[in-house]
């Protein structure tokens, strides 16, 4: 998604011939918010759209009508493609154009199969992180995170090699996937009234989430917007 205008909220979703069309993924209690000029993404590894469809007979590269209802800018309609499920090979092919150098606009893939989590290995340090949020004269939003036992790397050619103690962030609200973060700062539009919560993931270079005993390496911080 890319938005164009103000801050705005995603109050319904809906698919042509579903029998059901929700977001699941949202943090509890909490709006499906887009902040003012940002580029959210549903994502499997934050909050996402499921479809529960009348035809059991959607096939690979067809696709579902459906539309997203925003309390300001009204109705948007998309498209749901038909994929099946690429391979690790495939998928680490697709992020990279044709003079070898990553889009990271297109890499979405760190749900699929055991590319998951990375769980921190006993005895090494594991990475930790902390968060600060404030609101400037603009009624932006600036994140600053800092970290131990962690190095931001953003990689520009093939292959994705996984380091330990090294990645980027995931920065999501409301459980909404927002952007990566590749240093230690980034920056919010404004935001619609109402309670939010902003979190950061540290994931690896080949997009594993660093995971300690089960629970992943974030950060939360809770704002409330008038």
């Amino acid at each position: 998604m890319e938005n164009t205008g103000g801050p705005d909220i995603i109050t319904a979703v809906a698919a042509k011939d579903a029998e059901r069309a929700f977001v699941m993924g949202i943090t509890p209690n909490s709006a499906i918010a887009i902040p003012k000029g940002s580029k959210p993404s549903f994502a499997s590894d934050g909050a996402h759209i499921m479809v529960v469809h009348k035809s059991s007979g959607l096939k690979n590269g067809e696709f579902i009508p459906m539309t997203l209802s925003l309390a300001k800018a009204g109705n948007v309609r998309v498209k749901a493609f038909i994929q099946d499920p690429p391979s690790e090979d495939a998928m680490k092919m697709s992020m990279s154009d044709d003079d070898g150098k990553m889009d990271h606009s297109a890499m979405d893939h760190s749900i699929y199969g055991n590319m998951g989590v990375m769980e921190i290995a006993s005895g090494l340090d594991a990475p930790k992180i902390e968060m600060s949020v404030a609101r400037n004269e603009k009624n932006d939003w600036l994140i600053e995170i800092t970290t131990d036992n962690f190095e931001f790397f953003e990689p520009v050619t093939e292959p994705l090699v996984h380091k330990d103690g090294q990645g980027h962030g995931h920065l999501y609200l409301n459980g909404l996937k927002l952007q990566r973060m590749f240093s230690q700062e980034a920056e919010l539009g404004a935001l619609p009234p109402g309670k939010h919560v902003i979190s950061v993931t540290l994931n690896t270079n080949d997009h594993k989430a660093y995971s300690i005993d089960g629970s992943p390496v974030s950060a939360s911080a809770e704002i409330v917007v008038e």
